[in-house]
């Protein structure tokens, strides 16, 4: 894994895809670097430079510089709008690095609650959310965020999806809607 060379900062992952929301990500860290003295950058995967303050981005990099700025980020932000599932803030959670994201159920059910949410619309509550979460007030809950990460992530194994599915499986076989 290749850990970057920098300063601490926030690790922010999209696209160009609408409903991936990048819009937000830029006007909330904004917001953060206007109401902050010292703000940390921002490093955004999946994007072009916009030429923004503090705002430095990477496209087509490795799985091992990828991680790497998983694991070293202070904190990840992950504002999509719809997601399937939402693997990002899972492989954040894998490395130990608390998540800010956006509060939607499947992001919740994913993380199992062990983040901090937003609204992915409102770029003053992302910024105020920064703020909050990277405060010295909030090293206690950063830190119980990374505590409980691994648990989270190892949660995820092929066997209990397999027991997931099986289960499933099982309550359809019992339907009475098969009975027709």
């Amino acid at each position: 894994m290749t850990r970057p060379e920098r300063e601490p900062f926030i690790f922010a992952m999209t696209s160009s895809y609408p409903h991936k929301n990048a819009q937000a990500i830029i006007d909330g860290y904004l917001r953060y670097r206007a109401r902050v003295a010292h703000p940390l950058d921002l490093v955004v995967c999946g994007l072009e430079d916009p030429g923004l303050p503090g705002v430095s981005c990477l496209k087509g990099v490795s799985a091992e510089v990828l991680h790497g700025h998983y694991e070293a980020a202070e904190l990840f932000l992950f504002l999509s709008l719809v997601e399937g599932f939402g693997f990002p803030p899972l492989e954040a959670m894998q490395h130990g690095t608390p998540v800010l994201c956006s509060d939607l159920p499947v992001l919740r059910e994913t993380t199992q609650g062990n983040a901090l949410f937003v609204s992915p619309t409102d770029a003053d509550a992302v910024g105020a959310a920064l703020c909050h979460a990277l405060s010295g007030e909030q090293d206690r809950l950063r830190a119980q965020l990374r505590q409980r990460a691994q648990e989270v992530v190892d949660s995820y194994t092929w066997h209990q999806c397999a027991k997931d599915v099986l289960s499933q499986w099982r309550m359809l076989m019992r339907s009475p809607a098969l009975d027709r």
